[in-house]
């Protein structure tokens, strides 16, 4: 079913950005959807082969993958405790890169539902400690002030000198809506 829809965003002249998420109740470590993967190597595996699928088998080009969506929310994920999005973060953008290897992608996070800098710093840092790859930096926007938006993207300035390798990191607001 997924093809299907793949299909339609690359008839459409779109590239696809796919969120990788959630866990399936009989996945996850609590029993419930979006919750922390039971096995990290079945997670791992998982990734791998949604990659492999998309960027080597049907040969996209440019495909995104972003490491879950809104984690604050769905799972209860967190930057610094457990369930640890860090720990998320680092097994997915590992199994991205393996699956994808030797095709043009990217990969990032965190999809939280609002910019929230010490998620961006934590992201930020974990990729530069563990030498993943960061190509994007995403959150949500739901606001009918445009202010609102700049407000972000100025936080997010203020952030990147601390993290110099990341200055012209994409950024990309991946739900938007007044």
């Amino acid at each position: 079913q997924l093809d299907k829809i793949v299909d339609s965003i690359i008839l459409s002249g779109a590239k696809p950005l796919l969120s990788l998420s959630y866990t399936t109740a009989s996945m996850s470590k609590n029993g419930q959807n979006a919750g922390e993967p039971s096995s990290w190597p079945d997670w791992y595996q998982l990734v791998k082969a949604t990659a492999r699928r998309y960027s080597v088998e049907k040969g996209i080009s440019g495909i995104y993958y972003e490491v879950w969506n809104e984690p604050d929310l769905f799972g209860g994920w967190h930057y610094a405790k457990s369930p640890n999005y860090t720990t998320l973060y680092i097994q997915s953008a590992r199994a991205v890169a393996e699956g994808a290897y030797g095709t043009i992608f990217k990969v990032g996070g965190p999809a939280t539902t609002a910019f929230y800098p010490s998620w961006i710093k934590s992201l930020f840092g974990t990729a530069r400690a563990n030498g993943l790859r960061l190509d994007f930096i995403s959150w949500h926007k739901y606001s009918k002030n445009l202010e609102d938006y700049s407000q972000d993207f100025e936080k997010l300035y203020q952030i990147l000198p601390e993290y110099p390798e990341y200055k012209d990191i994409e950024k990309i607001i991946t739900e938007i809506g007044p």
